[in-house]
């Protein structure tokens, strides 16, 4: 399939995008990415820290990714052993008298948060304008380690960032894509500088004496979501089983998109390590409901100026000018 050129932005939204998560990159571990169409090397010095680099060599053009080593807080070119420090200049050449200072390699702004890894982008260069998304449950003890229990990944898939998040203002979606029983209704919305918050009131086990989520029979519950940029949205359920549900979406290129999804579920009385139950039932809900996103995300053509119906042209134009300031410039 060809890239959307519907979409009205040509480049990617400025914001921190997840990478991994954080128990995925061990000190002294290496990965090569591919995101923002750039090849990009992740990795953790010896002391823990993390660096994220542009890929390839001064010297040569070798992948660090492909074989690069860490040696203490500096990491080794596979191909002829130059020693890069964490700040990407060269500190050795192991077979002559002296380093290259003057070399450097681009070094990416990452920070860790709510145990995932995340990466600033900024056509422009800039420094981050805003600290990634703090999510207090990730850190509980009461909740489980996100990875690699409760995570999924799905890569590369054909789609832009900003379609899952206008989930946040899709109130109807929910009912002819994810199967609720109504359409649920939107209490609130509105943007707080870099963060958008929604609230929505479902009707869950309408019509059912139990289900796996309401066992008592059909119950009133609401939806907080949260988003920030166009890079991760989170969907709290407080008041009925108390998941917290954060999902990412990070720009392969301008045509493919990795998304990740960790799910933040309450123990299980007796089964401290892994999901059971309800909490099952939830983690493996929650999972389908990507590709049922993903099967209209995949596929759609996008439209810059919707014939919205009154009941979703307030929220949903509110959220897209919202939106457009992630962007540095839109097409002619």
């Amino acid at each position: 399939m060809q890239n959307d050129d519907s979409f009205p932005y040509t480049d990617f939204a400025t914001g921190w995008y997840q990478v991994a998560w954080s128990d995925e990159i061990r000190p002294g571990d290496v990965r090569p990415l591919r995101y923002f169409a750039r090849d990009l090397v992740l990795w953790r010095t010896e002391s823990g820290e993390l660096r994220v680099f542009d890929a390839f060599c001064p010297h040569l053009g070798a992948h660090l990714g492909y074989g690069g080593t860490v040696c203490g807080e500096n990491i080794q070119c596979p191909f002829h052993g130059w020693l890069w420090s964490s700040e990407g200049r060269n500190v050795e050449i192991p077979y002559s008298k002296r380093p290259n200072p003057g070399q450097k390699l681009k070094v990416w702004s990452v920070r860790e948060a709510s145990c995932m890894i995340m990466i600033w982008y900024d056509t422009s260069g800039e420094p981050p304008q805003w600290d990634p998304p703090h999510i207090p449950e990730a850190y509980l003890d009461d909740r489980y380690v996100p990875y690699p229990t409760c995570t999924r990944v799905w890569e590369k898939r054909r789609m832009k960032p900003q379609y899952l998040a206008e989930n946040a203002v899709d109130a109807a979606h929910q009912k002819y894509v994810h199967r609720s029983t109504e359409v649920p209704e939107v209490l609130e919305f509105g943007p707080d500088g870099d963060r958008w918050h929604s609230r929505m009131r479902f009707v869950y086990g309408q019509g059912k004496d139990a289900t796996w989520l309401t066992p008592g029979g059909q119950t009133v519950g609401h939806m907080d979501i949260e988003v920030w940029g166009m890079g991760t949205a989170l969907g709290r359920f407080a008041d009925t089983d108390g998941s917290v549900h954060v999902q990412t979406q990070t720009p392969v290129d301008h045509e493919f998109c990795d998304l990740r999804m960790t799910v933040l579920i309450p123990k299980e009385p007796g089964h401290p390590d892994t999901p059971s139950g309800s909490a099952l039932s939830r983690l493996q809900h929650q999972l389908k409901q990507i590709d049922h996103d993903l099967r209209v995300w995949e596929h759609m053509h996008y439209i810059a100026r919707p014939p919205f119906p009154p009941e979703e042209a307030k929220s949903y134009s509110a959220f897209r000018e919202w939106a457009a300031h992630f962007y540095p410039q839109k097409t002619g």
